[in-house]
């Protein structure tokens, strides 16, 4: 709707924010007696400081989650498949034992620390940009995808991990809670 009415259409905060570090917008700001040039600056980078520090607090939980929680229920997720695999293999034959969850989980534990290699890249790439706005702008573009990709994973995994095994709340139970 803003791109129809010719306004801009600034999706990513640290688009949004720039906006308050242009001169037209401290000189309407001025004008208006909201805040002088001075005081709009500083409130641009204590909201862009805030901005950073949030995003970075939020790829540490998810880091502390996937070593806490996601790797250790999926690995015991596959000993469990592999178990059943050598079961499998014992009773019935190696042709005839069914591999495919085994295989399944084995392979989305690897994408799992490939996408998860890209984004702690990424956000090492981000600790050495020094200007917050480039840093912010990283962040949302760059590390916010890498982010989701790694989310993307761990959410196929909640579906591969058996219920006792799975120590967080599950999308289905905190939607349909009584």
């Amino acid at each position: 709707e803003a791109e129809k009415r010719g306004l801009p259409n600034l999706r990513k905060t640290p688009q949004a924010l720039a906006v308050l570090n242009e001169e037209s917008t401290a000189k309407l700001f001025d004008k208006l007696n909201i805040l002088n040039p001075r005081e709009l600056k500083s409130r641009y980078h204590v909201k862009l400081e805030q901005y950073i520090t949030n995003v970075e607090i939020e790829l540490d939980a998810l880091n502390q989650l996937i070593d806490q929680s996601i790797l250790p229920a999926a690995i015991a997720e596959r000993t469990v498949a592999c178990s059943d695999v050598a079961a499998q293999i014992s009773v019935f034959g190696r042709e005839n034992a069914d591999t495919t969850r085994a295989a399944q989980l084995q392979e989305t534990i690897g994408q799992l620390h490939q996408s998860r290699k890209q984004l702690n890249d990424a956000i090492e790439t981000n600790h050495a940009i020094d200007d917050e706005q480039a840093k912010a702008e990283h962040l949302a573009f760059n590390v916010a995808s890498a982010a989701s990709d790694v989310r993307e994973i761990c959410d196929s995994l909640e579906l591969l991990v058996d219920d006792q095994r799975w120590p967080l709340p599950r999308y289905r139970e905190m939607l349909f809670q009584n």
